[in-house]
C-alpha cells in the first residue's frame, strides 16, 4: 500500500546547491513558517494545524528512517525550518502543563500522580471505542479505521529503537524487551507490524492507496518528536509509559469491535497480544520511573510526553469516530 500526503506550498523550496543557498532559502522560508505554526498553535487555525501536521510528517519520517545523509543541504534546511515549527508548539504546550504534587514535591507522589492522569484520561473510554464494543464497525469503516491505524503505528519499532539512544545505559534493557517484543519476539514472522497486516489484507487493505486523516499525522509526529527530537529522554519515557499505562483496555475494546465486525481470532491476534504484552510494559514502567523521577523538572517532562502523546491518540480516535458518525447518520438520512 501506499501513503500519500500532500506537502503544502509554503514549506516546499528548491533543493539547494550550496550552503549560502541554504541560508538563503531558510532565510526566505523562515517568517512564513513561523507563522503558520503560531496560526496553528496559539490561535487555533485548523487550516493551518493541519498544514503543519502535513509538513512535519515528511520531515519527521525522513528524520527518523535516515532517508537522507546528514551532508545534504536540503536536509539541513528541513531541520532548520522544522525547528521554528517546535519552538512555537513546545511554548504553547508546555505552558499549560500543571501538576498538584509540585505544591509539596516527593517522587513518590509524583508518580502516584501521574499514574491517575493516563488511567483518568479520556482516551479510556473513548467515543469510538465505546461505540465499537457495543456495535462494531461496518467492513468500510473497518477499513478507514486499519488504514489510518497503519499511517501512524507503521514505524513503532523505530520510536522504541530512537527512544533508546538517549536513554541512560541503565534503563534500556527494559526498552529493547519491548523492541524484541514488537519484532516477534524471535520468530520474525510473528513481529507486530505483519500481525496487523492479518486484520488489514483480511478486508482488502493491500494495493491501496492511503490518504491518512490529519489526527494520523498528529499522532505520528508527536511520538517522533518525544522520543527523538525533544532532547530529554524523560520526554519519551513519559510518552511510551502513558502509552502502555492506557493501551489494554483499548485493546480489549478494540478487540471486541473487530470481532463484533466480523474479524476471526486469526485476524485480531495482533490487538488480542498488545493486551498482556502492554500490561506486563506499563507495570515495567513504574519501576523505571522510580529511577529517573527526582525532581519536578523530571516530572513535568514525563507528563508533557505522556500528556501529549494521549491527546494525539485522542485526536486521531475523533477523526476516526466523526467519520463513522457522519457515516451512520447518511445512511439514517
Amino acid at each position: 500500500m501506499q501513503i500519500h500526503v500532500p506537502m503544502p506550498a509554503v514549506a516546499e523550496f528548491p533543493e539547494p546547491c550550496s550552503w549560502h543557498h541554504a541560508v538563503s532559502i531558510v532565510d526566505a522560508h523562515e517568517p512564513r513558517i513561523t507563522a503558520l505554526a503560531i496560526r496553528a498553535f496559539k490561535e487555533g487555525d485548523e487550516t493551518a494545524w493541519s498544514d503543519v501536521q502535513h509538513i512535519l510528517y515528511h520531515w519527521n519520517l525522513e528524520e527518523l528512517e535516515r532517508t537522507a545523509p546528514v551532508t545534504s543541504y536540503a536536509r539541513t534546511v528541513r531541520q532548520l525550518l522544522r525547528n521554528a515549527i517546535l519552538r512555537v508548539e513546545e511554548e504553547s504546550r508546555r505552558s499549560k502543563l500543571s501538576l498538584e504534587c509540585l505544591e509539596d514535591f516527593t517522587p513518590e507522589r509524583a508518580i502516584e500522580e501521574l499514574e491517575k492522569i493516563a488511567r483518568d484520561h479520556r482516551i479510556n473510554n473513548h467515543p469510538l471505542l465505546v461505540h465499537m464494543e457495543d456495535n462494531g464497525l461496518t467492513p468500510e469503516e473497518c477499513v478507514r479505521f486499519l488504514d489510518n491505524y497503519y499511517a501512524n503505528n507503521r514505524v513503532f519499532h523505530l520510536h522504541i529503537a530512537a527512544q533508546s539512544l538517549s536513554t541512560p545505559f541503565d534503563l534500556r534493557a527494559e526498552l529493547y524487551q519491548n523492541l524484541y517484543d514488537e519484532l516477534g519476539a524471535g520468530t520474525p514472522s510473528e513481529a507486530h507490524p505483519l500481525l496487523f497486516l492479518r486484520s488489514y489484507n483480511s478486508l482488502g487493505g493491500t494495493d491501496r492507496v492511503i490518504e491518512p486523516f490529519v489526527g494520523a499525522l498528529h499522532l505520528l509526529n508527536t511520538k517522533i518528536y518525544h522520543t527523538l527530537l525533544s532532547g530529554n529522554y524523560r520526554n519519551g519515557l513519559g510518552a511510551l509509559g502513558f502509552l502502555e499505562l492506557t493501551m489494554p483496555a483499548q485493546m480489549k475494546k478494540l478487540l471486541a469491535g473487530f470481532r463484533k465486525s466480523g474479524l476471526t481470532p486469526e485476524e485480531t491476534i495482533f490487538w488480542d497480544l498488545h493486551i498482556s504484552l502492554d500490561e506486563e510494559h506499563g507495570d515495567a514502567w513504574f519501576d523505571e520511573m522510580k529511577k529517573v523521577l527526582k525532581t519536578p523538572e523530571d516530572a513535568l517532562a514525563i507528563l508533557d510526553g505522556g500528556l501529549s502523546v494521549l491527546d494525539a491518540r485522542c485526536t486521531f480516535y475523533d477523526s476516526v469516530y466523526n467519520t463513522v458518525d457522519k457515516h451512520r447518520q447518511g445512511k439514517a438520512a
